[in-house]
């Protein structure tokens, strides 16, 4: 049997490419967001974890929340590979921008990003 000395990784990073937001992490904001119903606010309390698989249960079909664990932001948008046959790339931008506007407000500005996160 062979035991690796030195350093040694398990990598918990998350590669992604999306059309939406890079937000700071605030849960009060989050907690507060249009995709959490009275209830599992109450149920929420301070789990993190519970507050992002509540969101994602709300997210339409092709959007992701991904959480860094390295910069305590938030990344929330339309997964490229998303698109559908009959879109284009611009309804795709248009889709996206309508649905986190609704939830955050029309201040957003939302553009393509392409990351990998510390996702553990």
């Amino acid at each position: 049997m062979k035991i690796r000395q030195g350093f040694v990784s398990n990598s918990s990073s998350t590669s992604f490419t999306i059309f939406g937001i890079k937000k700071y992490f605030k849960f009060d904001v989050f907690l507060n967001a249009k995709l959490v119903t009275e209830k599992q606010r109450d149920d929420i309390e301070n789990d993190s974890r519970s507050l992002f698989e509540s969101i994602k249960e709300k997210l339409p079909s092709g959007f992701e929340i991904v959480y860094s664990y390295d910069d305590n932001n938030i990344y929330i948008g339309r997964d490229v590979k998303s698109i559908q046959d009959n879109e284009t790339g611009l309804e795709l931008k248009q889709s996206s921008k309508e649905f986190l506007e609704s939830i955050f407000g029309s201040h957003i500005k939302c553009k393509w990003i392409e990351e990998t996160v510390n996702s553990h």
